[in-house]
């Protein structure tokens, strides 16, 4: 069978990869996967968005014309709506309604597609500009947006998280801590001095947040205070993007760690230790975390969402 040509969904086995059923297809590139509510949602470059139920393996709605341009990603607002992006515009969906619901257009941002980053902060969504010191704020709630300066703002970062109501980070070379309010820079958090990095950060808690390097290495830092607490490892595989999971049973936190050699990890945060490992034949470019119990994952050329069982060898 072919799987360029289909661009299929498929469900995965963890333990032999072997295909298990099909749920959902897509005609082009997959930018989007988020679950909300009971639901999977996926986007993609064919401009359509689809929910779906995995347990089910069906696919509830498909809106084929959800968008008129390129669908760039998607981010989750709260247990029942999501956020889709385009060039121009930002649609807003009810997830258990299934429809849009609103949608703010941003023509004023500078938008270059290899770089764009954007992240919920309050009412606001951010996203990140060509231009140095410059972020682009969207309210919400009146539907205004406009170029905010923010002190020695980077023009390219690989990770812009939320950490509370008044500060949140982006890493690059390294981590800088912004109090939204003042437009400063608070922290600065460095952790090697080799040149042009991609930081892949997480939050783990109030105060600590992990981060992952293109240099093959992940470390815990306090936020608050600026400080870096302990590393998992140096010299490892180069860190793509980091994830958390939380096993709820045995009241653990691990961090899966995506890697530029198609290898996943999976990390004990509480023993600091590597339990599991997996290889994929190829380098995704999307991953969610379903239910702190699956691993999905969209790549670039089969236009399909592998989904793969966790299993916790501690």
């Amino acid at each position: 069978m072919d799987y360029y040509s289909l661009y299929q969904s498929t469900i995965f086995d963890s333990s032999s990869y072997d295909k298990v059923d099909i749920c959902t297809k897509h005609q082009d590139t997959i930018t989007g996967i988020i679950q909300i509510y009971k639901f999977i949602v996926t986007s993609s470059y064919d401009k359509s968005i689809k929910f779906w139920d995995i347990q089910k393996q069906v696919c509830h709605k498909k809106i084929s014309r959800a968008h008129n341009k390129k669908i760039e990603c998607l981010l989750k607002l709260n247990n029942s709506s999501f956020m889709s992006y385009q060039q121009d515009f930002l649609f807003f969906w009810s997830c258990r309604q299934m429809k849009l619901v609103k949608k703010i257009c941003i023509v004023d941002l500078e938008y270059n597609p290899q770089y764009e980053i954007c992240t919920k902060f309050n009412q606001y969504i951010l996203i990140n500009t060509v231009h140095q010191d410059q972020v682009f704020c969207v309210d919400t709630l009146n539907g205004t947006s406009q170029n905010e300066q923010f002190e020695n703002f980077p023009n390219r970062i690989s990770s812009f998280i939320s950490l509370d109501e008044n500060f949140f980070a982006v890493g690059y070379n390294k981590i800088i801590i912004y109090e939204f309010n003042t437009k400063l820079a608070k922290q600065n958090i460095e952790y090697t001095k080799k040149g042009y990095d991609e930081l892949s950060l997480i939050k783990l808690n109030k105060e600590l947040i992990v981060a992952g390097s293109m240099h093959g290495y992940i470390f815990i830092a306090n936020w608050k205070q600026g400080t870096i607490l302990s590393n998992l490892y140096n010299n490892g595989p180069l860190v793509k993007q980091l994830l958390l999971i939380k096993n709820k049973e045995q009241k653990q936190q691990y961090i899966l760690s995506i890697n530029r050699d198609r290898s996943l990890q999976i990390w004990d945060l509480k023993s600091k230790k590597q339990i599991q490992t997996y290889f994929m034949d190829r380098q995704p470019h999307i991953f969610h975390i379903y239910n702190n119990s699956k691993i999905l994952s969209a790549d670039k050329i089969r236009e399909e969402v592998q989904i793969r069982q966790l299993k916790f060898s501690v």
